[in-house]
């Protein structure tokens, strides 16, 4: 019944009716949004957050769409990164993503895409005063779902987070009044050139964050704040070249399903990464890492560890000792399906497969 009144009031708002041609190109694009699922008009809207012209990462977009419990599996087999694969495959079908590019870069293989002008303006024009770009003293703040800041400076107003569930920064040099404890309950953040110094205080507001994204930030490690964000479930590190502390705490972050870290100083992961139980995938890229713990045994969901090292560190930096040798205790893994290892010259041994636990390791690459 509810469908047939949906239908109804598309049919009764003549939509079509206007006579420019961007105004009816504008008007075809929201009929096509109100034929979505509910499901696909969430992750939609959700690409608000992201600028005019942003390149669209897939895994990271999906990552961000788990975090906001978007993606529903139908049952306990279906995995959440399968399902949000078919939904980005929808909007692409219908052409509400588009421009996808699958390529071969330094750090793996990525698959990316784009939002048309028109239809990045639809996601605004559908939310509304739910969406805003910018820090404004208006009524609009009380409804801020989507929030995006790209080159503001100064003390932000505490009351503009209250309702925020995704926030995209660029280039921004913004504060918090240090007096106030609240917590906000933001899901998503996306951090794009901020300075180092704000990360601490960021992180340490948002308890109920479930994505981080850090990209060409200046920081050396992850705040140990981090350590409160009980339902975090995706970190992304992205080309922060100074970055190379990953905490102990990292253990406490019990629903943590990515972990990526891209060209960063990373040599070692934490012992402690053992105790991120649902931790799933680990991309680990264009780093100088030096070894695996051996405490990723007990992590009995991994189902992905993707290694690459960039081909010119050995040359730079004659002194590093990459990887040598893969634990052989990843053998007690048995959900792990894929291991991707790129670059790994100085490799010497993998370990012997023979007598593996399950037959899930689908896919060995070695290069």
């Amino acid at each position: 019944m509810k469908w047939i009144n949906e239908w109804q009031l598309i049919r009764e708002s003549n939509l079509l009716d206007v006579e420019h041609g961007e105004h009816r190109v504008s008007a075809c694009l929201l009929l096509s949004y109100y034929h979505l699922p509910h499901h696909l008009k969430y992750c939609f809207t959700h690409c608000s957050i992201f600028p005019r012209g942003y390149v669209i990462n897939r895994r990271r977009l999906i990552s961000q769409w788990i975090a906001h419990g978007f993606v529903k599996p139908a049952n306990q087999v279906q995995q959440p990164e399968d399902v949000g694969l078919a939904y980005f495959d929808s909007l692409l079908k219908v052409g509400f993503l588009q421009d996808a590019e699958e390529y071969q870069s330094s750090s793996g293989e990525v698959t990316t895409c784009k939002m048309h002008d028109l239809v990045h303006d639809l996601t605004r024009q559908i939310l509304q005063d739910e969406f805003l770009s910018g820090i404004a003293a208006t009524d609009q703040i009380k409804r801020c779902r989507y929030l995006s800041l790209i080159s503001c400076t100064g003390e932000v107003d505490s009351t503009l987070f209250d309702k925020v569930r995704a926030l995209y920064i660029s280039r921004s040099n913004i504060a918090f009044d240090k007096t106030t404890n609240h917590q906000y309950c933001v899901r998503t953040i996306i951090l794009d050139y901020i300075r180092a110094a704000s990360l601490p205080l960021l992180i340490s507001k948002f308890e109920l964050l479930g994505y981080l994204e850090i990209y060409k930030v200046n920081c050396e490690e992850l705040p140990e704040a981090i350590s409160h964000c009980w339902n975090l479930q995706a970190i992304h590190v992205i080309s922060c070249k100074r970055f190379a502390i990953v905490p102990e705490s990292l253990a406490k972050l019990k629903k943590l399903r990515t972990l990526e870290l891209v060209t960063s100083n990373v040599m070692t992961l934490p012992q402690s990464i053992g105790g991120c139980d649902n931790l799933q995938t680990l991309y680990i890229h264009d780093c100088r890492l030096n070894g695996i713990p051996d405490s990723v045994a007990n992590i009995g969901k991994l189902r992905v560890i993707s290694i690459v090292f960039p081909i010119y560190l050995r040359r730079a930096l004659p002194s590093w000792c990459p990887l040598q040798h893969l634990p052989q205790c990843i053998t007690l893994l048995s959900h792990l399906e894929y291991i991707d290892l790129k670059n790994c010259c100085l490799l010497e041994e993998l370990p012997v497969l023979d007598n593996y636990p399950c037959s899930c390791l689908s896919s060995l690459f070695v290069q």
